[in-house]
């Protein structure tokens, strides 16, 4: 039963992260904000990405940086979370 949900926790994982990969994708491309699409996809993606991006104001590189890193350092937050939970999965 944990393995089940151990698997449905990684799929929704992954889910979240491919809505991610989509919308930081389309901010380059649709720069309209009242897109209802895009509104949407902000309501998903910006709520875990803004705490991120606080933290990285806190530094002086990250405040005038062109390019914004949040996005990544949550990928990279996510696939931690999903090796643990294969790990995880491999013991029960």
């Amino acid at each position: 039963m944990l393995s089940i949900l151990i698997e449905l926790l990684k799929w929704l994982i992954s889910i979240y992260a491919t809505f991610m990969l989509v919308y930081c994708l389309l901010t380059w491309f649709i720069r309209d904000r009242s897109n209802s699409f895009m509104r949407v996809l902000a309501g998903i993606a910006e709520p875990p990405l803004l705490p991120i991006r606080n933290f990285l104001n806190r530094f002086y590189y990250f405040q005038n940086s062109p390019v914004d890193f949040s996005p990544l350092i949550l990928f990279f937050f996510l696939r931690i979370i999903i090796s643990l939970l294969t790990w995880l999965s491999r013991y029960f």
